[in-house]
Formats: structure tokens, sequence, C-alpha cells
């Protein structure tokens, strides 16, 4: 198993896909957003005793999206494990607090979703109106498997 170093999600963020306009960040606006990740990383990690086995940044559209929030093309997928996912997992507030933070610091990131190593125990959130919402789960055969604000469950 892997495990990923402190400062993993911030170290994500700086990798690529980032799209050319969120490279562009002010210096400010670049640290506020990497202590939105840390302050993520060390809930998660320090306050529930996780790992979070790996961070990945993709685009809206490799994320399985055409149609979302102007100017929050980035999706950030945060892998995790320890004897307090359940707990986690099952805790909405928790979760949302965490995407609420990251969406509002970071320009640009408009999903954040949680999964649970090697199962397909995950939870979505997405920026709508303004805050970070928990999406809603479908069916793969339902026509809204794509559209914003759902994610496909099995």
């Amino acid at each position: 198993m892997k495990w990923i170093l402190p400062g993993a999600i911030a170290l994500a963020l700086c990798l690529p896909p980032i799209p050319a306009n969120a490279q562009q960040l002010s210096n400010t606006t670049r640290q506020q957003c990497e202590a939105a990740l840390d302050n993520a990383e060390n809930i998660l990690v320090n306050n529930r005793h996780l790992w979070i086995v790996d961070t990945r940044t993709s685009s809206m559209e490799d994320a399985g999206y055409q149609r979302y929030p102007q100017g929050r093309s980035v999706a950030l997928d945060l892998v995790i494990a320890g004897n307090a996912v359940g707990s986690v997992m099952n805790s909405p507030q928790l979760l949302t607090s965490i995407s609420q933070s990251i969406m509002q610091t970071c320009p640009g990131v408009g999903l954040v979703s949680f999964g649970v190593d090697q199962t397909d125990w995950g939870i979505t959130f997405g920026w709508i109106g303004n805050r970070a919402r928990e999406f809603e789960c479908v069916d793969p055969g339902d026509g809204d498997t794509n559209s914003w604000g759902y994610v496909t469950c099995l």
C-alpha cells in the first residue's frame, strides 16, 4: 500500500492537469488554497487517524462532466484508508465542511470526491449555488449520470 506524505493534497493541486488560468494564481490566493488543503489533510490524517492513499486532479471533462460551474474546471479525488474511515465517510457534515473550505479557497476547484481505498465507496461534492453540496447518486442507466449534481453509484 502506498502512503502519501504530508502536503500531498497541496502537491496534487500544483501538478497538471490544472488549467493554465489556475496556474497564474496570486501568491496570496495560492497560499490560502494551500492552507485550506493542509487543513483538510490535517483533519483527515491527524484528527481522524486516516491515511491519504492517493490524490488525483483531473479536468471536469475527464471526470465525466461536460457542464459545470464556470471557472471551476478542476476535480480533486482523495482516496483514504484507516480504522476511522467508516465514521468519516458517514459524516456528511465533516466532508461537506472540508469540501466547502477547499472549493471556497481554491479557484478552479469545482468537485471534491472522497473514496475508500480498494472499494467502490465514494462520496462526491460539487460547487452548486456558491457552496459545496453532496451529489445525488443515480443508477448507471439513468439519463442524469453526467449532469452536474449527480454521480453514478452502484
